[in-house]
């Protein structure tokens, strides 16, 4: 007397695939669909590096290098009014993330004055 197998290997190599861990673009899928950006916050890159102007700002790519929207982005310097004296220090290409409040861009990010000293050694 032959038995059916046939039923029995296609169940069982569906619980094996249901087991399977998921791979990491899935993964990446799935945490993007929960966790969406937050509403009005945009990836800028900066486009040249900041000079000294008041109020702080600095010219940026909107939401893609070099081919986004140029925008200009002001900042909030904790202590201090320069961005070339304030970490974290900006450079061609950085990502900033920025928001646009009442028709200006800012910058999400808090910067902190510096002062660059010569230390001398005893």
């Amino acid at each position: 007397m032959e038995r059916d197998i046939s039923n029995v290997v296609s169940r069982s190599s569906r619980a094996a695939k249901d087991e399977r861990p998921e791979s990491p673009k899935t993964i990446q899928r799935m945490t993007a669909k929960r966790y969406p950006m937050t509403p009005g916050i945009h990836k800028a890159y900066v486009r040249v590096e900041p000079v000294n102007t008041s109020p702080p700002t600095v010219e940026c790519y909107l939401d893609r290098d070099v081919f986004g929207d140029q925008i200009t982005v002001r900042c909030y310097i904790a202590g201090g009014m320069w961005l070339t004296e304030a970490t974290p220090r900006l450079i061609d290409g950085n990502i900033i993330f920025v928001v646009k409040i009442d028709d200006e861009w800012w910058c999400v990010t808090t910067f902190q004055a510096t002062e660059d000293c010569i230390c001398e050694t005893p």
